[in-house]
């Protein structure tokens, strides 16, 4: 089962929100937000936020002063490189 999700950009909704993506389907500058990220890795948000603060996934960017997302792009490169580990 893929998990499918509304592509979100700086600023707000992409105009294709809309639709459904997939990790695969998303433009790179595609964001995905923490609740998103927990669902791709099948962990909490717990884990997710342990796992950032030690350095094992790719760092998040600060949309604004409590809203952090990570770029689809970056995710990919990151997953391809632990597949590859």
């Amino acid at each position: 089962m893929e998990l499918q999700f509304v592509l979100w950009r700086l600023g707000g909704p992409l105009e294709m929100a809309n639709e459904r993506h997939t990790l695969d389907s998303a433009p790179d500058a595609a964001m995905l937000r923490a609740n998103q990220m927990c669902g791709w890795l099948g962990v909490s948000r717990a884990t997710l936020w342990r796992w950032q603060k030690e350095g094992h996934i790719v760092p998040p960017v600060r949309l604004s002063g409590r809203v952090t997302a990570w770029r689809v792009g970056d995710v990919r490169e990151w997953l391809a490189s632990k597949a590859q580990a």
